[in-house]
């Protein structure tokens, strides 16, 4: 299990008070392959690994999922390129798109600093 989503979930300051966050909505996203992976946000067992009680997501975020859906007003072509891109075997593999490209996807920075995985 990659820590990435995970630690800054649980890493917090020891001043912050949990009645500021009742209204905060916690949703992972980026690199879900199916079902089996996503369940254990959802119920909570991620944080049972770390050694935390189980802290629950609210959802999943289903990117590239909802952008072939039929719905989706995403060009035909694009759809295609989407479904095309092979990915990744395995998970422990996808870091390498930092650098490079990894199964036909990229990194590119945000305009926040952070990581965006194309």
């Amino acid at each position: 299990m990659s820590l990435d989503r995970q630690m800054p979930c649980v890493v917090t300051d020891d001043t912050a008070q949990p009645s500021l966050f009742l209204s905060l909505f916690l949703f992972p996203g980026s690199g879900f392959g199916d079902a089996a992976q996503m369940a254990p946000y959802l119920t909570g067992e991620w944080s049972e690994v770390l050694d935390y009680p189980a802290m629950p997501f609210d959802a999943v975020m289903l990117g590239s999922r909802m952008m072939v859906a039929k719905e989706s007003k995403l060009s035909p072509s694009a759809k295609a390129l989407v479904v095309d891109t092979p990915g990744v075997d395995n998970e422990r593999y996808w870091e390498a798109c930092y650098t490079g490209t990894a199964g036909g996807i990229v990194t590119v920075t945000s305009e926040l600093g952070r990581r965006t995985i194309s």
